[in-house]
């Protein structure tokens, strides 16, 4: 298997919110403190070299690598983001946190619908109501102590990949 995306989504925790330049301007022209926080474009950094985006809103901050097949390189580009951010807008206090990775089993002996009879074949207990199904998956949801491990695979044809999951 390939890992292919690699994401952290910190989301803050609203008493530790930084507040932003639009909820200042508001503050001091309105008189008083807005009930929410007003909106802003936040900073979208896309590094096309390094194959990273980073969108930094006032709600939270994903951080997003493509096309980095070492996990521990993964981890080590997002902690350098990561205090890079804290040091011009500290993260304090977080609401939750994701990690989200996106990986592929290359399987090019097989078009769509081969490939997709033999995951269900392998993945599924077949059922007289399935015989006329051309697409699955399967989701599971783990909970781990404090985490939730959430587990979706399922065959996918490279258009449908490459648009929905990857940037680059």
């Amino acid at each position: 298997m390939q890992l292919v995306h690699f994401s952290v989504e910190l989301e803050f925790d609203e008493r530790t919110q930084s507040h932003t330049p639009a909820h200042k301007v508001f503050s001091a022209l309105g008189g008083k403190t807005p009930k929410i926080q007003p909106r802003e474009p936040g900073a979208n950094i896309r590094r096309e070299k390094q194959k990273i985006i980073i969108n930094w809103q006032y709600e939270k901050c994903v951080i997003g690598l493509e096309k980095t097949e070492d996990p521990i390189e993964c981890m080590r580009i997002m902690t350098q983001l990561m205090e890079t951010i804290d040091n011009v807008a500290p993260i304090g206090k977080l609401r939750s946190t994701n990690i989200v990775t996106e990986w592929i089993l290359p399987a090019p002996q097989h078009d769509f619908a081969s490939l997709n009879e033999l995951y269900m074949r392998t993945m599924i207990s077949p059922k007289e109501f399935m015989q006329g199904t051309y697409d699955s998956s399967v989701i599971l949801d783990n909970e781990i102590d404090d985490f939730i491990i959430h587990h979706q695979s399922g065959p996918m044809m490279q258009k449908q990949l490459l648009e929905q999951y990857l940037v680059y």
